[in-house]
């Protein structure tokens, strides 16, 4: 292991601090990686900032009376400018340990351009000729580093390993799976769940490491007549807040890192 692999195991195993990444941020620094280092710096200035719910601060930030909360501070502005700036000229060499599903889609200029005739490859000068471009909407950095995914059941089965050895991710979407708004048979409550089988249809099955963590066996509701398993929440937001955080336990399970911890309250 590298001194950077140990500087990023240690940011991996509690991703909720906020002191591995300024430290690795100066590590970086004195590397030769300063725009890496500043980004991170940025971007937990403004969460730190965006965190803030008093009615009073200085330096410019405009309380906002009816909510009891402040606009985000101003200070912000120029971070945001400078956030976007570095996350645009270097998405790429940030991103290149992320699988393609990640990252990358199909060039939409390839498609209406002919294959050379000789190579049968489309010589496209948008993509270099490997048919794929950059793709942003998939992932989101936070403190830094990629924090939020969004992919399908499969990809994320495929390389979860790879990917939450490789960031410290703490939201999960799935963009071909989603909480069913249902009514619970017997006393008509209606809930937000997910089906763990469908009649036997495949498209609305969750994979069974993931059940196993979502919904214990003392905790779930079964209707044996139709082959169904659910597990309700009180309302979508919950049931996919509940579905991401099994996502992230069933993901840092697979690269052998120690489940998360909440940051101990301030005293």
């Amino acid at each position: 292991m590298t001194e950077r692999d140990a500087f990023i195991r240690h940011m991996l195993e509690d991703p909720l601090d906020d002191a591995p990444r300024l430290i690795f941020a100066d590590w970086l620094e004195e590397n030769g990686e300063a725009e890496l280092a500043e980004f991170i710096r940025v971007q937990i200035a403004i969460s730190r900032e965006d965190a803030c719910d008093r009615q009073d601060e200085p330096n410019g930030c405009r309380p906002f009376k009816p909510e009891g909360k402040c606009f985000p501070c101003q200070r912000n502005v120029p971070r945001r400018q400078r956030e976007h700036e570095l996350l645009t000229s270097k998405f790429g060499a940030w991103t290149d340990n992320l699988p393609d599903c990640l990252v990358a889609k199909q060039c939409p200029h390839c498609m209406d351009q002919a294959a050379d005739w000789e190579t049968n490859v489309v010589e496209c000068g948008r993509c270099e000729c490997t048919g794929l471009v950059q793709d942003q909407d998939n992932v989101e950095f936070r403190r830094g580093f990629v924090e939020a995914i969004s992919l399908s059941t499969q990809d994320f089965l495929d390389n979860a390993a790879r990917l939450f050895a490789a960031a410290p991710i703490l939201e999960v979407r799935l963009s071909d799976k989603a909480a069913y708004h249902a009514i619970i048979e017997g006393d008509g409550r209606p809930c937000w769940t997910w089906w763990k089988t469908l009649w036997g249809g495949k498209e609305s099955q969750l994979p069974p490491e993931l059940w196993e963590i979502l919904v214990p066996k003392d905790r779930s509701y079964i209707i044996p007549w139709d082959n169904i398993t659910i597990y309700n929440k009180p309302t979508e937001d919950a049931a996919n807040k509940a579905l991401s955080q099994g996502l992230v336990t069933l993901g840092r399970r697979t690269a052998r890192l120690p489940p998360l911890h909440e940051p101990t309250p301030a005293t």
